[in-house]
């Protein structure tokens, strides 16, 4: 055993806050022309330690959230833009909601068979963007990511909170997925 190695893994990542903050504007403006956006939170929230600012940034977003099953505490289910989790053994309403929204911030998110039911019709009518630390995931998933960025979540989402912007969807969006829940 007093051999063995410690392991540490390589981190290649453009983390400069230069990139983050084009990606936040970026992401702002494509919540902001939306008309029905989602956030989709998996596993990667917990392993950053960004729980309690990934509900700060749902807060001031504004928007429907739904998770992957390895997210599926991260957010009070009670809390009322929540609509689930997604996937085979997702709610019906963050299914449905995927499926209509225009715009998907997915953070942390792997989109393997879990969360995917059927690749072709993922949602067919949204924009994905997604932010991952792990490159692979945003490479290798069953789904088209329209924007990337390779980055530790702990460093994006403090830039997304720390943004001035304030958001207001408009539209029967809210009230649609509401009534889904």
């Amino acid at each position: 055993i007093d051999k063995l190695k410690e392991f540490k893994p390589p981190i290649n990542i453009n983390t400069s806050s230069k990139v983050i903050a084009e990606f936040t504007n970026k992401t702002y403006r494509n919540v902001e022309q939306s008309k029905k956006p989602l956030i989709l939170l998996g596993g990667g929230i917990r392993l950053a330690d960004q729980v309690e600012n990934t509900n700060l940034l749902i807060q001031k977003l504004k928007i429907p959230v739904a998770t992957t099953w390895a997210a599926n505490d991260v957010v009070n289910f009670d809390t009322e833009l929540n609509l689930g989790n997604v996937g085979r053994s997702g709610n019906r309403s963050a299914i449905y909601a995927v499926q209509e929204s225009d715009f998907i911030l997915a953070l942390g998110t792997r989109f393997t068979t879990k969360v995917v039911i059927d690749d072709k019709k993922f949602a067919p009518k949204a924009k994905i963007a997604c932010v991952d630390i792990d490159n692979g995931e945003l490479n290798d998933g069953l789904v088209n990511i329209h924007h990337k960025m390779n980055c530790d979540l702990r460093d994006f989402i403090v830039a997304m909170i720390g943004e001035r912007k304030t958001l207001e969807v408009k539209g029967d969006w809210l009230t649609y997925v509401k009534e889904l829940k």
